[in-house]
């Protein structure tokens, strides 16, 4: 819990700092907490505030299916590649 409050405010730092988009190379990852998963999306709810977001790429398609099935995709919008996160990203419109 203290890492990932301390990440939480590293990327708070970062929005107040002018960042708007988060990108998360999630290949490497091993395991998906429900902690984790909060922690993105208050990240995500407060980038949108800046016309951003979070997206996430690199997913296997087991750990894809888990963060479409509650409902986090329109939160975390999952991609394939880096590229894909880029043009998502991109071709967004404000939320």
């Amino acid at each position: 819990t203290g890492q990932g409050t301390q990440a939480f405010t590293r990327v708070l730092d970062l929005s107040a700092n002018g960042v708007s988009w988060l990108f998360v190379d999630m290949e490497e990852l091993s395991y998906v907490g429900s902690a984790g998963l909060a922690v993105a999306v208050k990240v995500a709810e407060q980038l949108r505030g800046k016309r951003g977001g979070v997206t996430i790429f690199g997913l296997s398609s087991n750990r894809k299916l888990l963060v479409e099935t509650p409902g986090l995709a329109s939160f975390l919008n999952p991609c394939d590649t880096l590229e894909d996160a880029l043009l998502k990203a991109q071709g967004s419109s404000p939320h």
